[in-house]
């Protein structure tokens, strides 16, 4: 899982496996470990009727609706997402990198969509 914090929003990226679990009813997270043993958790979980965040203990834990996140997994749309009071949530599905990065495993992204043909 990749996450993004900026301004009033959080962007979570989830490469297939991750999609999969949360489709399937399971929660998906991230943990960093600081130094000095401060840990940051982000946690995406499916269940309820909306989009709920909360920043508790040192973690982020986002809840969407588990029938949002099922359509979403199984289509083509590459976003979900919402807000939470005044905090905008996307969570998206992590596509391959055009170009390779230098120590970044791609290989569990979902395919980059074709570029589409520029007219004359």
């Amino acid at each position: 899982m990749k996450i993004r914090l900026r301004d009033n929003s959080v962007r979570f990226r989830l490469n297939q496996r991750e999609v999969a679990a949360l489709a399937s009813g399971s929660a998906v997270e991230s943990r960093t470990d600081f130094p000095g043993g401060a840990v940051l958790l982000c946690r995406l979980t499916p269940g309820g009727e909306q989009i709920v965040a909360e920043l508790a203990d040192s973690t982020i834990a986002v809840s969407m609706p588990a029938a949002a996140i099922a359509a979403w997994a199984a289509g083509e749309e590459i976003a979900i997402g919402g807000r939470h009071d005044s905090l905008r949530i996307s969570v998206e599905k992590d596509l391959e990198c055009r170009h390779a990065r230098p120590g970044e495993d791609d290989s569990d992204a979902f395919p980059a969509p074709a570029a589409s043909a520029t007219q004359s």
